[in-house]
């Protein structure tokens, strides 16, 4: 092999560590890059010639060539924000947005969430790329249909009540009223009340109070009671019932039975009758064990919880999304309601994706067709709301790189000088 063939030897070891340091570079310059992965230069030697005779199946390197730039899809280290639409993924998966980059339409994909609402209500990227998702269909439930997700304009509209939950601690030390239940003197003939909130088809409410009455050892009634000039034919400041019923505890204070002997006769002015269903918790009678329900202990009398079905209309006050990448919309009317679903895109090969700059990545042959479902499932990580995955470039590693690489250049260097030291020799063999 000649001398000049050391040269270009040379040359390419200069070439190759030259693009390895500008692969250094664009990793130390993205170390605060949100979602970005870093990269590495993958290094193979050239075959210049085969020798033979002598030295028969003997190959001599023709120098060396960078064959491609790998990206690491390692798991970045996850920053909490504490911005609802700031997104990252713990595990597999990418998410997919829509739109226009650098001159190219379609779906793009990406690990940085840096997502917010903009003035059309759509969630996107800083690049105004739309997050995609699951929609939700016309029964509440997820649809499987993949696209832009939206929360402008989703108002929560009136609904009427048809069950109220109620968890209540009755004072088991209460002495037995023998007297009938008064309406019109409720508080008389009861022992203790708790204020409920009753909703027309329109959203109106009506004030309702619920009453509780001890009739025997471990039972009870209860009354609810609305105002006459709230209903249909009734009276100003008269009480009436609109439901009533019985409550039987065990002796150890838990449900035993909760079963509704009156009503429901809740008519509003100018409305329709109501189905309404007061529920106190899952009875023993009803299959539960009596927890976490109405019980009967000594001690003072407290409404713990009240669950509402109906409500007024509502307009979207702010989201959160859960692990499951699940948007839940929160409403003035104090509801909330699921709005879509967050998925992930998940590949066969990451590192066979193709990057397209700002933070986004394009499927090719070579990553295969990506697949997309629900964060936590099918080998999907899980969304982390308010959290950003920051880049994976470790600077340590990269300043070592940055030093190899600089001493492989300036050895290269150097053997190109040595050669052309030889190559003078030659010259000066005739003078």
């Amino acid at each position: 092999m000649s001398i000049q063939k050391s040269l270009y030897i040379g040359l390419s070891g200069l070439k190759t560590n030259g693009e390895a340091l500008n692969v250094v570079g664009d990793n130390i310059a993205n170390i605060n890059t949100i979602g970005f992965k870093a990269s590495r230069t993958i290094f193979q030697d050239i075959l210049g010639q085969t020798l033979l005779g002598t030295f028969s199946n003997t190959s001599i390197g023709g120098g060396v060539q960078a064959t491609s730039v790998e990206r690491m899809f390692e798991q970045g280290a996850l920053l909490g924000t504490g911005v609802a639409t700031d997104l990252a993924v713990a595990g597999e998966g990418f998410f997919a947005v829509e739109g226009s980059s650098i001159g190219t339409e379609g779906i793009f994909y990406t690990r940085a969430g840096q997502f917010h609402v903009d003035h059309e209500g759509f969630l996107v990227n800083p690049s105004s790329l739309r997050l995609q998702g699951y929609t939700v269909k016309s029964d509440g439930t997820i649809g499987s249909s993949l696209g832009d997700i939206n929360i402008d304009d989703v108002p929560f509209p009136p609904s009427a009540s048809s069950a109220i939950d109620m968890v209540i601690n009755l004072d088991a030390e209460v002495a037995i009223d023998s007297n009938p239940f008064d309406p019109l003197k409720p508080n008389d003939t009861s022992a203790f009340a708790a204020g409920v909130t009753l909703y027309d088809p329109q959203g109106k409410s009506y004030p309702a109070d619920v009453y509780f009455q001890k009739t025997a050892d471990n039972q009870w009634e209860y009354f609810v009671v609305v105002d006459g000039k709230n209903l249909e034919g009734g009276v100003e400041g008269d009480g009436t019932v609109v439901a009533q019923g019985a409550l039987q505890f065990t002796l150890d204070g838990k449900l035993a039975s909760d079963t509704q002997t009156v009503g429901p006769v809740f008519q509003p002015k100018g409305g329709a009758v109501q189905d309404i269903e007061f529920d106190f918790g899952k009875s023993i009678a009803d299959g539960g064990l009596g927890d976490d329900s109405t019980t009967q202990y000594a001690a003072k009398s407290a409404t713990s919880s009240i669950f509402n079905d109906g409500a007024q209309a509502g307009s979207f006050q702010n989201l959160n999304i859960d692990a499951e990448g699940r948007v839940i919309g929160h409403f003035s009317n104090g509801k909330e309601r699921l709005i879509a679903q967050v998925t992930l895109a998940r590949f066969k090969s990451n590192t066979g994706l193709r990057s397209q700059g700002y933070g986004l990545f394009v499927e090719t042959s070579s990553s295969g067709t990506p697949t997309f479902g629900e964060p936590g499932a099918g080998g999907r990580g899980n969304i982390r709301s308010g959290s950003l995955e920051q880049s994976t470039v470790d600077l340590a590693n990269e300043f070592t790189r940055m030093i190899v690489t600089q001493r492989g250049y300036q050895a290269n260097g150097r053997s190109i000088s040595t050669a052309n030291e030889m190559l003078m020799e030659v010259m000066n063999l005739k003078r």
